[in-house]
């Protein structure tokens, strides 16, 4: 069941990703009630790859390699609707669509079991994985928000390609909405951090140098700290902040593929 449902969400978010492209490019109102119906029917089938792998042998199956990508994909894709009905924001699912079915083409082929035979460094280990998985999918929103506000701000000073301008969300909004993603994100990958020092017995250098996942993780969590202290307490936005906002997602993704064996 849950090998279908994945399967079945997978070819959903690449067939919501054509008609996002095609709701951009051509402003055709079917294609967009279109892929809104595909993107909620995907929705629902990650949800039951979700509930298939928790209701199976014991909820400790969520807790390595493929819940990683399972959860990570499904949050994603409750970004990509919330963005498309309440944000308005249709030029995110040219992003989101294609990350959450990549991350279930993760989930469909990570084979390395990260749980343990310790019951509680097991369980640990479980909310380490759900905490990260989520920092990372809603940190993908301020990414795209961030990719947003670049690519418009660009085209605004350069004031070539306008028509396609106005179906972005004003430079305003994906700053807030952007900062949000931001905030949030950066708690759920504090506490995955953490959870992630208690599985691992703590931090230490020779833990950094044989892990370079962790120092990976650690140095994604300080530019996201910056970030944040830079937008809080000395004013910068805009251009800036997105870049560096960038960079900490790429960082992310880079810890994420260092978990891949």
């Amino acid at each position: 069941m849950v090998d279908i449902a994945l399967a079945t969400a997978i070819v959903g978010h690449i067939a919501t990703w054509f008609l996002v492209i095609a709701t951009t490019l051509g402003g055709s109102h079917s294609a967009r009630v279109l892929a809104s119906g595909t993107a909620i029917l995907v929705w629902i089938a990650h949800l039951m790859a979700l509930i298939g792998t928790v209701l199976g042998d014991s909820p400790q199956s969520v807790g390595n390699l493929a819940g990683f990508f399972l959860v990570g994909g499904w949050v994603v894709s409750c970004l990509h609707l919330y963005v498309w009905f309440r944000r308005k924001a249709d030029v995110a699912g040219w992003v989101l669509p294609p990350v959450a079915a990549m991350a279930a083409v993760g989930a469909l082929r990570a084979g390395t079991t990260l749980s343990s035979a310790d019951p509680d460094s097991g369980r640990w280990l479980l909310v380490h994985i759900s905490l990260s998985a989520l920092a990372l999918g809603v940190l993908c929103l301020a990414f795209v928000m961030s990719l947003l506000f670049l690519a418009q701000d660009r085209a605004l000073k350069s004031r070539q390609g306008m028509n396609w301008v106005d179906r972005l969300p004003a430079l305003r909004e994906a700053d807030r909405v952007g900062q949000v993603g931001l905030v949030v994100g950066f708690v759920l990958l504090t506490a995955g951090i953490a959870s992630g020092f208690i599985v691992h017995g703590g931090v230490t250098s020779e833990g950094l140098t044989a892990n370079p996942k962790q120092a990976f993780a650690l140095l994604t969590w300080l530019i996201f700290a910056a970030v944040i202290a830079a937008r809080g307490w000395l004013g910068i936005r805009g251009r800036r902040s997105a870049y560096m906002t960038i960079a900490g997602f790429a960082l992310g993704i880079l810890t994420v593929v260092g978990m891949v064996p």
